[in-house]
């Protein structure tokens, strides 16, 4: 683990997923790939997208080794989103962009709330 800034502290975590577990979820998510959105409102990007929650893959109980690195509880239904795996062609990208916190799961939340702020990415 590297401290890239102190206040507010920034780190970067090297190695945290083997090459097994890479594999399984190249393996997992081929098949379940879907073009990203586009359209007005969407962030410009060239990729393919697969969701998966911890039930969708126990073999490699990724959540629990997040909590286990940062302390932080990322597992249930409100806690996190679901692992994202993105897959790019030859030239891909996306363009800068932030993370928006509204959609249908989250629309009844109130993330004004200090305590409801993605804390995490």
């Amino acid at each position: 683990m590297e401290l890239l800034n102190a206040n507010p502290p920034v780190v970067q975590m090297y190695n945290m997923i083997s090459e097994k577990w890479m594999r399984y979820f190249q393996k997992l998510a081929y098949s379940q790939l879907e073009r990203a959105p586009s359209g007005p409102n969407a962030t410009p990007r060239t990729a393919a997208y697969a969701w998966f929650h911890d039930n969708d893959i126990p073999e490699a109980p990724i959540s629990k080794r997040i909590e286990l690195l940062t302390g932080l509880n990322v597992r249930g239904p409100l806690a996190s989103e679901a692992l994202q795996i993105a897959a790019y062609a030859f030239g891909g990208h996306v363009e800068l962009h932030y993370d928006s916190v509204i959609d249908l799961v989250h629309e009844n939340l109130n993330f004004h709330q200090p305590a409801k702020r993605p804390i995490l990415t």
